[in-house]
């Protein structure tokens, strides 16, 4: 009797060690209004990013913890070790790899122009929108993009330009006719046409690559790799991309 009361006691003793034992966490940070990668719906978090960031984690032996901002805040967030990674529909660029490093691609991407469906613009060429007010989210390529290639080749003034901490503050700007155009990735332009009267009136082939920004030199960026490889080669990638995009 005296064994069995042993033997019991030590499983159980086994099963609270094994309970205790929680798995180690990583902290996630995304601009959660950025259809359809990570947006709110029913006030819950949701979209690709986030339902590739919980495969990412399970994959790896990792608990997630989401950290919401703004998407200019992600990477000093990222530096000041605040989060672990930034997952957020992040376009790879030598701006962003001189402070931080990436994962492999994982989403190839277009910058559209979206303005309001009653509006008689028409965008033939990138010239076209010189005369515009452009609004854009700080910090994102559709910002790069109007810098690099209009504003630096005196195409477009500065003053013609309007910086918004998120796209929710842009698209009601745009709603409110405050600005003309607003430029942002084809997916999420999309997005946001399907849910507003919004129209795209022109799109820029500029093949941006997604990747997962993290600091540099970090320790689990090969098993991240690894795992994302995966999950990107896997019928669960395709099922999750036709969820959220369609065909």
């Amino acid at each position: 009797m005296g064994k069995i009361k042993l033997g019991i006691i030590l499983i159980l003793s086994i099963l609270i060690l094994s309970c205790g034992k929680a798995k180690p966490k990583l902290r996630i940070g995304l601009n959660a209004d950025y259809p359809p990668f990570e947006f709110m719906q029913d006030q819950v978090l949701t979209g690709l990013d986030v339902e590739m960031a919980n495969k990412l984690a399970e994959s790896i032996g990792y608990d997630l913890q989401f950290v919401r901002m703004e998407f200019d805040e992600l990477l000093p967030a990222l530096l000041n070790k605040h989060i672990d990674l930034a997952i957020s529909a992040i376009t790879i660029n030598p701006q962003r790899q001189q402070i931080v490093d990436f994962s492999i691609p994982y989403f190839s991407a277009d910058q559209s122009l979206i303005t309001v469906e009653d509006s008689s613009i028409k965008v033939n060429e990138l010239e076209d929108i010189a005369d515009y007010n452009i609004g854009f989210q700080n910090g994102t390529t559709g910002q790069y993009f109007l810098q690099f290639n209009l504003v630096e080749k005196d195409v477009l003034s500065w003053e013609n330009l309007s910086a918004f901490d998120n796209n929710n503050q842009a698209i009601s700007a745009l709603m409110n006719k405050e600005i003309d155009i607003l430029i942002l990735d084809d997916s999420a332009a999309k997005a946001f046409c399907n849910i507003k009267p919004l129209k795209i009136v022109h799109l820029i082939k500029t093949d941006d690559q997604y990747g997962i920004a993290m600091r540099k030199d970090y320790e689990l960026k090969d098993d991240i790799n690894t795992a994302l490889r995966q999950i990107i080669n896997s019928n669960y990638w395709t099922s999750l991309v036709t969820k959220y995009l369609g065909n």
